[in-house]
């Protein structure tokens, strides 16, 4: 399969060492003949979906991906919504125990997005990737939002869904040092997963530190195989653009409905 890239050059950069592992994939460039392509501009998406090639589009812009969904439902053709957060290890592992029936029904999931980066506003687009795990992992939209932030360094969202399901997500900008979390409890068992499994202890005549290795390209990589496969079986991809849009739309509700966490004092 020959596959172009029409990407930023950090992202590309990941494409190009993760399409290196998968043999099936030739890179070639955008002027070349095609089948496939990854790009995070829709005007690129668009011209490929029109002449029935495969397209797999970084873009969290919910008229880009409804636009780009419609011309290639027209043409045929995959379309994949880049959920590249979806094939991280962390949360591979917490999903394969979930598929495989080990944890029961979905109750409880709580996930923690800590970072030391500041920014300058929260939008849909921000929460996104933790509100997509949350409708994945219950398989259906919520029935009730709550939501508490406290300008653009903190907040907490509360979903709630049928049969008492609830999902929970702390965000905090701007602290000290970063910590991600993901827990899944169900009513059978539980599963979790933070980063501090990609801490090495470093020990020298100074104190111990914790030294963070990463996860690497893995997400990356996980998901340009899903792609790749996907149009090889000539099947669904694992990310639709009916995820994506629920993911969006649920995202905009919480921002939406967000209450100052001054108001509750």
């Amino acid at each position: 399969m020959n596959l172009a890239l029409n990407l930023p050059p950090p992202l590309e950069a990941d494409y190009i060492a993760a399409a290196n592992r998968l043999e099936e994939v030739s890179l070639v460039d955008e002027g070349e003949e095609f089948d496939a392509i990854v790009t995070n501009k829709v005007e690129v998406a668009q011209v490929a979906a029109q002449q029935k090639l495969h397209v797999l589009l970084h873009n969290r812009e919910e008229t880009d991906i409804s636009s780009v969904n419609a011309t290639q439902q027209e043409q045929g053709g995959i379309f994949m919504p880049a959920h590249s957060w979806r094939f991280r290890p962390d949360v591979q592992a917490v999903i394969r125990n979930h598929d495989v029936g080990n944890l029961g029904d979905p109750g409880l999931v709580r996930i923690h997005r800590w970072s030391t980066d500041h920014i300058s506003s929260v939008d849909a687009s921000t929460i996104l990737p933790e509100i997509d795990l949350i409708l994945w992992v219950f398989g259906k939209p919520h029935e009730t939002v709550y939501v508490v932030g406290r300008g653009n360094n903190f907040l907490q969202v509360h979903l709630g869904f049928a049969d008492d399901g609830m999902a929970l997500v702390d965000y905090a900008w701007g602290v000290p040092a970063k910590y991600d979390s993901f827990t899944l409890i169900g009513g059978d068992g539980a599963a979790y997963a933070d980063d501090h499994h990609n801490m090495n202890l470093l020990i020298t005549d100074s104190p111990i530190q914790a030294i963070k290795t990463g996860q690497g390209t893995h997400h990356i990589y996980g998901l340009l195989q899903e792609f790749v496969t996907a149009i090889t079986e000539a099947r669904g991809p694992a990310v639709t653009a009916e995820d994506a849009l629920l993911a969006l739309k649920t995202s905009q509700s919480a921002i939406d409905c967000i209450v100052p966490a001054e108001a509750l004092k």
